[in-house]
């Protein structure tokens, strides 16, 4: 398990950040954009960048982030899922390969790439939220930004665990 970093802020207003980016945390190494995210699916916006939209009806935060930095999180996101798959491939044709029942070389192709897909998916991305009644929570996998906005919005920090926060 992982740390994350929790800043509760109230709905009635929406929560400040600070003037630097969510991934890097650097204000001025480039022009500094915004990741728009969503509260049911804020991971999938930054592995996602730039190739799905949001639904009007969602809950959107504007998080100050450099273009390259998201790009990053996604490419290298990307770059592992690609990996995962093509180490699936490889058994599963091995298996059948070796004659072995397409339905076994599957089940060993799922077995051997279940640890890493957890390992994928139990990764904190740099920044989650999620939108309860009268509140918003913030989860931050880097420790001094989250302290930054707690601040910002004058509220405590907590830490707790990743992915159950």
């Amino acid at each position: 398990m992982k740390n994350v970093f929790i800043v509760e802020v109230s709905d009635s207003k929406t929560p400040v950040f600070p003037e630097a980016c969510v991934v890097c945390r650097q204000p001025q190494s480039e022009p500094l954009g915004t990741i728009q995210m969503a509260d049911e699916h804020g991971r999938l916006d930054f592995y996602f960048y730039h190739l799905i939209k949001g639904s009007p009806n969602e809950n959107l935060l504007n998080i100050p982030a450099h273009d390259t930095c998201i790009k990053g999180v996604r490419n290298h996101f990307l770059k592992r899922f690609f990996l995962m798959v093509t180490l699936a491939v490889s058994i599963g044709s091995l298996g059948i390969l070796y004659r072995f029942s397409l339905f076994f070389s599957a089940i060993d192709a799922l077995l051997v790439i279940t640890p890493f897909l957890y390992w994928q998916f139990s990764e904190p991305v740099p920044m989650e939220y999620n939108h309860y009644s009268g509140k918003f929570v913030l989860l931050f996998k880097d420790r001094n930004y989250a302290a930054d906005v707690a601040h910002l919005n004058h509220v405590n920090l907590k830490e707790g665990a990743y992915p159950s926060g």
